[in-house]
């Protein structure tokens, strides 16, 4: 599914990868365990069709597909995770939220993206490293998809490293 249609719900711990931008979809999928069950799903079951003959094409043993997709997900009443109430941070907010010195690391990720959910414990390990001198700052890519439009940034995965505050 697209960014967009993503957002408004997906089944939890669901990871997004858009079936119609190949490279995207490409990039994605390469961080998920071909070894492990991979439930896929779209709208109502077309792109999800040829999104799971691709991946069992490309080494994905056991690819299980949702039938009617996640309109038929609705229809049966199951929760969904993922639309947010949360408002948008403006670029002026978000200039704002850099300090003038020291270095600051940006991460523009997502729960939904899986090279987001790969890096995490990367980021966690260097927020955790009390030798590291930085301010962490998160965006969520899921939520403030106004700010990446006016950045000019692809939602996933960004890290952006300021010194001295930003320009």
């Amino acid at each position: 599914r697209t960014a967009t249609e993503f957002n408004t719900g997906h089944i939890k711990n669901a990871l997004q990868a858009d079936w119609t931008n190949k490279t995207q979809f490409t990039d994605r999928v390469q961080y998920i365990d071909k070894d492990k069950p991979v439930y896929v799903y779209c709208l109502v079951g077309g792109r999800s069709a040829a999104a799971a003959d691709w991946m069992r094409n490309n080494g994905f043993k056991n690819v299980i597909e949702l039938s009617g997709g996640i309109n038929a997900w609705k229809k049966a009443e199951k929760p969904l995770e993922g639309s947010s109430n949360q408002p948008q941070m403006t670029l002026e907010e978000y200039q704002k939220s850099i300090p003038t010195t020291g270095t600051v690391l940006v991460d523009v990720g997502a729960t939904w993206c899986p090279p987001c959910v790969k890096m995490e414990p990367i980021l966690q390990d260097l927020i955790a490293d009390k030798k590291n001198e930085f301010i962490f700052i998160k965006i969520d890519a899921g939520v403030h998809t106004n700010l990446l439009k006016e950045l000019n940034i692809e939602p996933i995965p960004v890290f952006i490293i300021y010194k001295n505050g930003i320009e």
